[in-house]
């Protein structure tokens, strides 16, 4: 629809679990908007920093209603087997951070992101020149 308006659409932002809820995605939703965005071309930004904040009612287990997270990059491991033409069209960029959960110390200030699918070399390249800009002292 964006497209059919003139958007050149490049990107999908994806924010799960969400924040505060901790309301994880299901499998199929996640593979779903990963088929969507591979179909389409689009980059998935996949924003998974709560990924350790996921709360449940306690009788969850008994009402078959967990709450449990399923990531972008799993989908996508998934989808290499049952559909490799479609996951070769994939291009993912996971996020987490050590500020959200990872270690239990909010105000740490790290992370990292992970590119998963079919990046092109000189894209990696230039994201691992802009990220050792990091690491030089200035």
């Amino acid at each position: 629809e964006a497209r059919d308006k003139g958007a050149n659409v490049r990107a999908l932002v994806i924010i799960n679990p969400g924040n505060p809820t901790g309301q994880c995605m299901s499998p199929k939703e996640v593979s779903d908007v990963l088929a969507f965005a591979a179909r389409e071309g689009l980059v998935l930004l996949a924003d998974e920093v709560y990924q350790d904040n996921v709360y449940n009612d306690p009788t969850a287990d008994k009402k078959g209603k967990k709450n449990e997270f399923y990531s972008f990059r799993r989908a996508l491991s998934e989808m290499r087997r049952t559909n490799p033409a479609l996951a070769s069209r994939a291009q993912i960029v996971s996020m987490h951070s050590t500020s959200k959960g990872f270690a239990g110390e909010c105000g740490l200030r790290g992370g990292f992101f992970c590119l998963d699918g079919a990046w092109d070399s000189t894209v990696k390249a230039q994201l691992v020149k802009i990220a050792s800009i990091c690491l030089c002292s200035n």
